[in-house]
């Protein structure tokens, strides 16, 4: 080849080369498709509830039509379409915990005495009673697929009821005799996971077995809120060590720490993922909540909630609300922007 015929050659390499780089420039950024989350655009939508009573737990129904909050007048219940209309008020005193079975059809309770109940979200009739503690129950799961049910109680155990036999599965699981203050089952239901108020590790036992898989150590202060991310490979732990606040996020098989989250100035209370798992929300004794980009391990957004302690934080299963509580009886709900299709 002449020198003509390589400079010719070359003159359209680099333009192959050229057209090549705008391409990739103009390409629009992935992350771009989707909102960007900010405290301008997480907006309160309406203010449900202001009495100067604590609500003792907050939670949205698996279809996001209802939102049901304790409170020490009784269970109220929000029409999540209809939030300008009075909510129904369920007359039942000294609950302590709540869950939603799967199918959305029914509410389990857990009371300071230490009993269990079952209501039919729709009628408010109770469908089973147990009676299996005698601690106040601190925190209560629907187990996602068997007919479980899953309690953590302020004497620090952790009990497997089977719903149709009322029986325990095995002998109740223990921290170090402290409040269970974080419980959580995992996606696929094949595992759950606990910490305690004043304990310093997290476990995770097999539910059907009661054999411990997992132990953590992650805190000297207690592990005041735990979360399974949706996948179920990872989970989110609220660590309130002294002076040192955050969230950090484990690989579960590794037994690693993989992320670290740290923005709140004092004890995190609540934290919850979203649906894709692609943000996590927390709730602080700070007045803050926080919602966090899991992948770029980024605060997205704070919301102000100007109050002494913020409580208890929920997304909704279709990823459209954020539900929050507060310490002078304040709920909340605020919109999250959707994204792009």
């Amino acid at each position: 080849m002449g020198i003509i015929g390589k400079l010719v050659l070359l003159v359209v390499l680099i333009g192959i080369i050229l057209a090549i780089s705008i391409i990739i420039i103009e390409r629009p950024d992935e992350s771009s498709l989707n909102p960007v989350i900010t405290h301008k655009n997480v907006t309160q939508i309406r203010e449900l509830w202001n009495q100067p009573i604590e609500v003792s737990d907050i939670l949205f129904s698996p279809d996001s039509h209802y939102l049901v909050a304790i409170h020490s007048e009784g269970i109220q219940i929000y029409d999540v379409q209809k939030l300008n209309t009075k909510p129904r008020l369920l007359p039942i005193q000294n609950a302590t915990a709540i869950d939603f079975s799967p199918d959305g059809k029914w509410v389990v309770i857990g009371f300071d005495d230490g009993s269990v109940q079952i209501l039919d979200i729709t009628t408010g009739n109770i469908q089973h009673t147990f009676h299996k503690d005698v601690e106040p129950i601190t925190l209560i799961a629907y187990h996602p697929s068997d007919n479980l049910i899953i309690t953590g109680s302020h004497e620090g155990a952790v009990r497997v009821l089977d719903i149709a036999s009322g029986d325990e599965l095995y002998y109740p699981l223990s921290g170090y005799f402290t409040p269970i203050s974080a419980l959580a089952i995992s996606p696929d239901g094949k595992t759950l996971a606990f910490g305690n108020w004043h304990g310093t590790d997290t476990y995770i036992f097999n539910v059907q077995t009661g054999k411990r898989l997992h132990r953590f150590l992650d805190s000297s202060l207690g592990i005041w809120a735990i979360a399974y991310s949706p996948d179920g490979q990872f989970i989110a732990m609220a660590t309130n060590p002294r002076d040192d606040f955050k969230i950090i996020m484990r690989d579960i098989e590794a037994e690693t720490i993989i992320k670290t989250f740290e923005g709140h100035t004092s004890a995190i209370l609540d934290i919850d993922y979203n649906p894709s798992g692609e943000l996590i929300v927390s709730a602080g004794l700070d007045s803050t909540i926080r919602i966090w980009d899991v992948n770029k391990v980024a605060e997205l957004a704070v919301l102000d909630v100007q109050i002494d302690i913020s409580g208890y934080v929920d997304f909704s299963p279709d990823g459209r609300y954020i539900a929050s509580s507060s310490d002078d009886g304040t709920i909340r709900i605020w919109g999250i922007p959707s994204p792009t299709p």
